[in-house]
């Protein structure tokens, strides 16, 4: 388990690494589109007077804007994509550590009754499962924070008239925000790593339990 949980929770940190650095790219953005619209009326109005010597300049404006514009657009898309995959998979990815402590402690405590082995194992993976649980909802919570950061910060979102205020608001929350979330991952394979070797030691206790039990009394 601690390989498959190492395996997911590094995909999951490379996603919100990723798509931090292509956020990095798109600063401005919504200052461009803003721009690009305030052109675009511009144009039209001096499109309606056919003697406007204001024209040509406004046209060629615009063109530089839009392979601007469009640019950012497609790189905004993606950032928008991969946002929501890595905040979808951030939260599977804590979820199963959840899951795998609420499954794991009952199995020990199961176990430690039936086979009337020392309480202290079932302490251990008890104080692993208090461990991890809080470092598994920071990990969740902190995704969530930055998705709603990010959806202030939309300039196509509900805040479009004020997403400019939003973004640097959700650039620091993504800095923090992975942060907190690969050192959530960090701790959440340390305790599960801990749990497997609480695991191993019941099941080895169980195995001598069980040869002693069939072995030829003298």
């Amino acid at each position: 388990m601690t390989r498959i949980f190492f395996t997911l929770a590094l995909f999951a940190s490379c996603l919100v690494i990723a798509n931090l650095l292509l956020g990095h790219t798109i600063f401005g953005y919504g200052d461009t589109a803003k721009e690009y619209a305030e052109i675009f009326q511009k144009l039209e109005s001096a499109t309606s007077r056919t003697d406007s010597p204001s024209t040509p300049t406004l046209e060629k404006r615009r063109d530089d804007l839009r392979a601007v514009f469009l640019a950012k657009q497609r790189r905004m898309t993606w950032h928008f994509w991969i946002g929501i995959g890595s905040v979808l998979i951030t939260m599977l990815v804590n979820s199963v550590c959840v899951t795998y402590f609420i499954g794991t402690n009952r199995w020990c405590r199961e176990v430690v009754e039936t086979y009337g082995l020392d309480p202290a194992l079932l302490t251990s993976s008890n104080a692993l499962k208090k461990r991890a649980f809080p470092w598994s909802f920071a990990g969740i919570l902190s995704a969530i924070a930055i998705a709603a950061f990010g959806a202030a910060a939309d300039p196509a979102g509900y805040l479009q008239n004020e997403s400019n205020n939003w973004v640097w608001p959700h650039y620091v929350c993504s800095l923090m925000g992975t942060g907190i979330i690969i050192g959530c991952f960090g701790v959440q394979v340390r305790s599960i790593r801990a749990n497997y070797e609480v695991i191993r030691l019941i099941l080895a206790k169980v195995q001598d339990i069980r040869q002693a039990s069939i072995q030829p009394k003298a």
